[in-house]
């Protein structure tokens, strides 16, 4: 059985990328060999056991509640719009009308709800009766009101194969591309001060 770890914490990526981050990682399509041993890539959401258990350890799902079918075969939908949308620089994110259509389209399977508290603070939640995975989406409305959505990449290394989890403050600049912390911790020699910034 493949154990999967939350890859927000393992590289501190910032709170308000959290569930986003984790989201899109939830199917890891990386290759590459380290210390002699094969990574292993996966799916987590396999079956939908282990997607209920993915959304209960981020409060998203209450125990004893279960997800439908539809919610299940709706999520990769979901998540490869999201991918498809963050292999996109932030200028192709705006010219590139078929991610965003597809996108929106996957979208329309998880409604949201506003929501204002008693001290007046907005919120979008996944509406009652809904997948929960709305958060998400929730989530991602909020960081492209700021700058932060723009910090999702897609490493442009060939071993991640599409891997998008990294934020600018963990990525090394390889001539043009952009290369994620994971694949700079396997390449020797590596110079003292960018290890100390790769540190999770």
């Amino acid at each position: 059985m493949m154990v999967f770890k939350w890859l927000s914490q393992k590289y501190a990526v910032p709170e308000e990328l959290a569930l986003v981050c984790d989201f899109v990682n939830t199917l890891d399509c990386r290759r590459y060999v380290e210390q002699g041993v094969a990574h292993m890539s996966g799916e987590e959401f396999e079956i939908p056991g282990q997607m209920e258990a993915w959304m209960r350890r981020r409060r998203l799902l209450p125990p004893g509640k279960r997800i439908d079918g539809h919610d299940y075969r709706r999520a990769p939908d979901l998540r490869d719009a999201l991918r498809s949308l963050m292999r996109l620089s932030p200028e192709d994110q705006r010219q590139d009308s078929d991610a965003a259509r597809r996108l929106t389209t996957a979208s329309r399977n998880f409604p949201l709800t506003l929501v204002v508290a008693d001290k007046g603070s907005v919120t979008l939640q996944a509406a009652p009766g809904s997948s929960a995975l709305g958060s998400v989406l929730a989530e991602v409305y909020g960081l492209a009101n700021t700058d932060w959505l723009a910090r999702l990449k897609t490493c442009a290394s060939e071993e991640c194969a599409g891997f998008s989890s990294i934020v600018p403050s963990l990525q090394i600049g390889i001539g043009a591309r952009r290369t994620c912390a994971a694949i700079i911790r396997r390449r020797e020699p590596i110079d003292a001060s960018i290890a100390n910034r790769l540190k999770p």
